[in-house]
């Protein structure tokens, strides 16, 4: 009899225990489902705490100072007229300017320490100084050419005032010149002094006289 109460203790007490074993798991394995409501709120806190890529700087619209480069303008063009008028007035009140002659004569002068140790270079600058010294006196103007062509175009000259007599010195002068540049023929002292002194005369005998000169500074 105890051993029949014992074993039914021990079964009950047994399935008891499996009874509170598969209650105990199920309450485990349940748990809330949230609402419609609640899942969409999840759904923006979750996208909400997601990173995002930070945007470049928004260009804002350029204003462009007319008003400033206006004025700049009006100063620069009111720089320009007093400057073009002051240099108007002081260009009247100067000083006559130098005649062809003296200048043609300065720069012979200090072309002259050339003779002796760059002879080439002083025929050179004698050749220049002459032409120089022809267009200017007579008004006579060419473009740059041969010595020949330049004498022969002052020959066909209307209004050449130019002395006959002179022509064969000058032709002489150019072409001593001619030689030494396009030749590198150079001439000897001898000959360098004669064409200096040829054109020294002819400046000095085709300048006007003392009326004419004050007249034509």
């Amino acid at each position: 009899m105890k051993r029949l109460l014992f074993l039914t203790l021990f079964f009950a007490g047994i399935t008891l225990s499996f009874s509170v074993s598969s209650v105990s798991a199920d309450s485990q394995s349940l748990r809330l489902l949230p609402g419609p409501g609640q899942h969409q709120t999840g759904q923006k806190n979750q996208a909400a705490t997601e990173l995002r890529d930070i945007r470049g700087p928004v260009p804002l619209p350029v204003k462009r100072p007319w008003a400033l480069y206006s004025g700049a303008a009006l100063l620069l063009l009111a720089l320009s007229f007093i400057l073009i008028t002051f240099l108007k007035n002081r260009k009247k009140h100067e000083a006559p300017g130098i005649t062809p002659w003296d200048r043609a004569l300065a720069d012979l002068r200090n072309a002259s320490g050339l003779k002796a140790t760059r002879p080439l270079q002083y025929t050179q600058q004698v050749s220049a100084v002459l032409r120089e010294y022809v267009e200017s006196r007579f008004g006579f103007k060419t473009t740059r050419q041969t010595s020949n062509e330049f004498l022969r175009a002052l020959g066909e000259e209307e209004n050449n005032s130019i002395p006959s007599t002179w022509y064969n010195s000058l032709k002489t002068c150019f072409h001593l010149c001619d030689l030494a540049k396009f030749a590198h023929r150079i001439p000897d002292l001898e000959d360098i002094e004669s064409m200096e002194q040829s054109i020294v005369s002819f400046i000095e005998q085709t300048r006007p006289t003392k009326g004419k000169e004050e007249g034509q500074q």
